[in-house]
């Protein structure tokens, strides 16, 4: 993910350089994507179902929304195991969505479909570069300040060191973000999926989340904290769907 959070920064630096308008610089960005991650259309199956969650999300011209099959490439830098992602478009890794349940995959659709709808790889890639530019720049007064008082030495430690730190800094707060982004997305996808009477694929995902937290030798103490109170949000869904649909099995009685 690393390796993924420094091409999304220099990608966006190289979009925003040209374009003025935001959804210029998504649709840059969109054509430069399918040219490194996969440019294949998925199958038509595929094809519908994420277009009925992104549909179901509002999005507008949901046709138009990239949904390409991931190659080789894609898998190396995300890891072999990711069945999808989002960045300005879509991207299935079939072969394992074939292994899955269709409860699952349905969670999997409306997860990414939130995703795309709440623009969250673009809001992603804008305080990575933000967050980039400005350890740049408060490294580069911290060097020029000390230029004028240390050896050209104690300037090189000094250097490294503020470097070190930002790296570190801007590391922890991407990270949170991006949980926060992916909690935001199951939390939206859960509600979707419940009024669409598919509370099923949300209780699946809430199995998966307690598997995750049964991994405790696996996970931060930080992300266990975060899983649990996301599970507990999550199960707060289905409550409220079913006093809801109980409600409404009982006024048709």
């Amino acid at each position: 993910m690393k390796r993924l959070r420094s091409l999304m920064c220099l990608v966006f630096l190289l979009a925003v350089s040209f374009d003025s308008q935001a959804s210029c610089a998504r649709s840059g960005l969109a054509q430069v994507y399918a040219a490194i991650f996969g440019n294949h259309n998925v199958r038509v199956v595929n094809q519908q179902a994420m277009l009925q969650a992104l549909t179901d999300f509002g999005v507008a011209d949901a046709k138009s929304v990239p949904v390409k099959k991931m190659n080789s490439v894609a898998r190396q830098i995300m890891g072999s195991g990711t069945v999808s992602f989002t960045l300005e478009g879509i991207w299935l890794d079939e072969d394992l969505l074939d292994t899955l349940s269709d409860d699952i995959r349905d969670f999997i659709f409306y997860h990414e479909a939130a995703h795309y709808a709440a623009g969250h790889h673009y809001a992603f890639v804008k305080r990575a570069a933000a967050l980039v530019l400005s350890a740049g720049l408060g490294a580069a007064g911290a060097g020029y300040f000390a230029g004028k008082h240390l050896t050209w030495q104690n300037c090189l430690c000094l250097a490294l060191v503020s470097s070190g730190g930002s790296y570190a800094i801007c590391e922890y707060l991407l990270k949170s973000y991006e949980v926060e982004q992916e909690f935001e997305a199951d939390r939206l996808a859960a509600e979707k999926l419940c009024a669409r009477d598919k509370a099923r694929a949300v209780i699946m995902r809430c199995n998966d989340i307690e598997k995750q937290l049964q991994s405790t030798d696996r996970q931060s103490s930080w992300l266990q904290k975060k899983l649990t109170n996301h599970l507990i949000m999550m199960r707060e869904i289905l409550e409220r769907w079913n006093t809801t649909s109980s409600s409404i099995d009982a006024g048709l009685v």
